[in-house]
């Protein structure tokens, strides 16, 4: 996989802060549902447990930044 300039991992890291309200470098199902409201998208309550489940590598209910970032940062 390639490296990550440092100027995409600042870009991701925006995004990742931007859906991670309460500053606690995890996104929790309430904060994705609200990003993705504040994007003019509805999302349920089953809809962003399944997304998180998806990118949550390590089981723990949340997704942290290098779990983020391999779904969505990927280079191509």
């Amino acid at each position: 996989m390639p490296r990550y300039t440092r100027q995409e991992i600042n870009k991701w890291k925006e995004v990742f802060s931007r859906i991670n309200t309460n500053g606690d470098r995890f996104i929790e199902p309430y904060e994705l549902i609200a990003a993705a409201k504040e994007d003019g998208l509805e999302m349920s309550d089953e809809e962003a447990r399944e997304w998180l489940k998806d990118l949550d590598c390590n089981d723990n209910g949340k997704v942290e930044f290098s779990e983020f970032i391999k779904r969505f940062g990927e280079r191509t």
